[in-house]
């Protein structure tokens, strides 16, 4: 055990080096500031309304952790950072405890270090890892209960799944199918006198979850949310043969985006899957971890469903790393009593470490944004009172984070469920709502229509057509003076036609 808990050590210590390169960057990327912003929120209205599509509970420890950490960027992205590197040794812990092999659990590990969606979210402000996570540590709970089925540890067991719900949708999912497998194992068995009260153990459980969906999580699903999705929704057709292949194909997204490319790439997919096929019915089979089997047979044809409802989309890379140690330890459990024939397993556990490590091990980067946070600190020190400042669609939750102007939030109909607002006559910071120039052209017109000195106009990778729109409508009153190109988005300062 020591010796393999020292591989899985060096395995997380590699693991920390390849993703710390992209730690603390000049500036957030555009998707990630808009999470970020939860920091600014001054109530618990405006707490909740920026939010947004993250779990609240995500939302909470963000916000949290700039009180300890002053850094505008580490301190947004340290917490999905711990639980991206958490994931590896609790892999490890769950993988050995389950197959009774350390050395499983070893190359366990090692996958979850290289998984690219992974290593690439533990470093973005986006609650992709600490799914992963929840489910994790969720998978070693129901693995603890199937060993020791007490009445107690469920009750824990439960407990720990509300919280959970709280910091991932996602896990919703596994302690749902999980928990009422238990519940109809004992009304089955009706060996056990507490059935009953395992019951209403479950149906508290259910009962948090419904009203958890119905206030929170509900008012933040939006159309715009679901267009964005759209091509990950399964969409049932006549012929039932396309829809066969339509699920295939997410499915197989899903599941491969869980390993490095070219190892799921075909026939390396194929293999994969028999693999994880093999490891779902080793467990289904199993005397101690039945329930745990079935849990996970349920799994994925349960996302499917989901994917059909259009609640969740399959195959969306990101928004399957929930998944991703899930298949995984499935597929390492379809060689567990193959290997058992195997000698020197350590040896060959740490040389396949080390292979995956130095094959599929990248350093991380980050989107490159870097020019925001300068760009508005630049133009609070150089923009005057008569002057005015137009901030493009893209550059809205970037400015609003980076600035130390008063800010305010409104709810709206874009993705993320809001926009910001600066609380100053001489600034117009046009939703993030991905509008067309008509719809905000009138407003902007009024504003440009104020006789300001200069405009001062903040883009970050703007689309051409709303861009365009706007500059021409800047245009119309006023003349291009200068430019600050930069990493990512760019300021274009126009002076008045009358100067």
């Amino acid at each position: 055990m020591l010796a393999h808990g020292t591989v899985v050590c060096l395995v997380v210590a590699y693991a920390v080096f390849l993703r710390s390169t992209a730690l603390d960057p000049p500036a957030l990327w555009f998707d990630d500031a808009w999470v970020a912003l939860s920091q600014k929120a001054t109530t618990i209205r405006e707490l909740l309304l920026v939010n947004g599509p993250s779990p609240i509970l995500f939302t909470l420890i963000i916000r949290t952790l700039r009180s300890f950490v002053a850094d505008p960027e580490l301190s947004a992205q340290l917490f999905p950072f711990i639980c991206g590197i958490a994931i590896i040794p609790l892999s490890f812990l769950l993988v050995s405890r389950v197959t009774s092999s350390y050395a499983l659990g070893v190359v366990a590990a090692a996958l979850n270090a290289v998984a690219p969606v992974l290593a690439e979210y533990s470093t973005r402000v986006k609650h992709y890892t600490s799914d992963a996570l929840t489910g994790v540590v969720l998978l070693i709970l129901f693995a603890g209960l199937c060993r020791r089925p007490q009445e107690s540890r469920l009750s824990w067991t439960a407990l720990v799944a509300c919280l959970g719900s709280l910091l991932s949708y996602t896990s919703i999912l596994v302690s749902g199918l999980f928990l009422h497998l238990v519940v109809a194992y004992r009304f089955l068995q009706r060996r056990n006198e507490n059935h009953v009260r395992s019951a209403g153990t479950v149906l508290g459980f259910d009962l948090f979850v419904a009203t958890y969906y119905w206030f929170v999580v509900r008012p933040r699903n939006n159309s715009a949310l679901r267009a964005f999705w759209a091509e990950f929704f399964i969409v049932w057709q006549q012929d039932l043969w396309v829809t066969c292949k339509s699920i295939l194909a997410h499915l197989a997204w899903a599941i491969g985006g869980a390993f490095p490319r070219s190892l799921a790439a075909r026939p390396g997919l194929v293999i994969i899957l028999l693999l994880m096929a093999a490891g779902t019915w080793s467990l289904c089979r199993s005397k101690t971890y039945g329930l745990l089997g079935l849990t996970f047979l349920l799994f994925y044809p349960s996302l499917v469903v989901l994917a059909s409802l259009s609640l969740y989309p399959l195959g969306g890379g990101r928004t399957d790393a929930f998944s991703h140690p899930i298949s995984i330890f499935l597929a390492l459990n379809g060689i567990r009593v193959p290997l058992k024939w195997l000698r020197a397993q350590f040896v060959v556990s740490a040389a396949a470490a080390l292979l995956l490590l130095m094959a599929f091990g990248n350093h991380i980067l980050y989107p490159n944004e870097g020019s925001s946070a300068e760009f508005v600190s630049r133009i609070e020190r150089e923009a005057g009172d008569q002057d005015g400042l137009v901030v493009d669609p893209t550059g809205n939750f970037a400015f609003a984070y980076y600035t130390t102007w008063p800010i305010s939030f409104r709810k709206n109909q874009d993705g993320t469920g809001f926009g910001a607002e600066l609380r100053r006559r001489n600034a117009l910071l046009i939703p993030s709502e991905r509008l067309q120039s008509a719809q905000f052209s009138e407003q902007l017109e009024e504003f440009l229509f104020l006789h300001w000195r200069k405009v001062y106009y903040f883009v970050c990778h703007a689309h051409d057509q709303t861009q365009k729109a706007i500059v021409d409508s800047i245009a119309r009153r006023f003349r291009l003076l200068e430019e600050w190109p930069g990493q990512g988005c760019l300021v274009e300062v126009f002076v008045s036609n009358e100067e």
